[in-house]
């Protein structure tokens, strides 16, 4: 389910909400770190574990040094064809973080489209009730 399309679109649920976390399944190493278009970078290679239940033969993860902040992803299939890129864009403070305020996914297959996500506002550490998640209310309209 996670690995599904969100809402029609080309991002996944677990793009949105990363439910998974990539270190519990791939071996992750360092491609390359140093400056690239006037930023200091880190890029990750990972490829799944052995044992691991995953659909990407690996992924590739460009990040800013020093913050973690993600510039982008390229995933790959088992046959290490480029699948689709996830592009970071336009870091900047959202409630109280710095964090990339825009989300494009251009899957290779289809590379007339595109999904952007652009988030204009923030907030994190808002408490919700557990009754927001009962069965009742999910089967609420």
């Amino acid at each position: 389910m996670m690995t599904g399309s969100w809402m029609g679109s080309h991002f996944t649920n677990d793009d949105l909400v990363k439910e998974s976390r990539l270190t519990d399944d791939y071996n992750v190493s360092i491609a390359f770190e140093g400056m690239r278009d006037g930023q200091d970078i880190i890029e990750f290679i990972l490829l799944p574990k052995e044992d691991a239940a995953v659909v990407w033969g690996k992924i590739d993860l460009i990040v800013i040094a020093g913050k973690n902040i993600p510039l982008r992803e390229v995933y790959y299939d088992e046959d290490m064809e480029p699948v689709r890129d996830i592009i970071f864009d336009k870091v900047k403070n959202l409630g109280g973080r710095e964090i990339p305020s825009v989300m494009i996914v251009l899957p290779k297959n289809k590379p007339s489209e595109f999904t952007e996500l652009v988030y204009e506002t923030m907030e994190f550490g808002n408490p919700i009730d557990d009754s927001f998640f009962s069965l009742s209310r999910l089967r609420r309209r």
